[in-house]
């Protein structure tokens, strides 16, 4: 979040590394149509269903990246339930 403080549930942290990525790419002059591949880190897998519905709010249903999702033990702290990394790219 703006203020720093990491949300409490995995769906909360879904939601906020969405937004997160949305404001990344907007600032490099990039859109959601941009991403070509994306990297999901979940300490959850029963979260992907919720992660699925943001991906829909998100990203266009006729340009969807290329995506692996990777189940894992534990992230970089333990408050830490998601990641998630975007590469986005456009034509010169």
């Amino acid at each position: 979040k703006p203020d720093g403080t990491i949300p409490s549930t995995i769906e909360e942290q879904d939601d906020q590394v969405w937004k997160n990525t949305m404001l990344v790419l907007e600032d490099a002059g990039f859109g959601p149509d941009d991403i070509v591949k994306m990297t999901i880190y979940s300490t959850d897998p029963n979260c992907i269903d919720s992660h699925m519905e943001n991906r829909k709010k998100y990203l266009n249903e006729d340009k969807m990246p290329a995506t692996t999702w990777l189940n894992i033990s534990s992230l970089a702290t333990p408050a830490l339930l998601i990641e998630m990394e975007a590469i986005a790219a456009k034509k010169v």
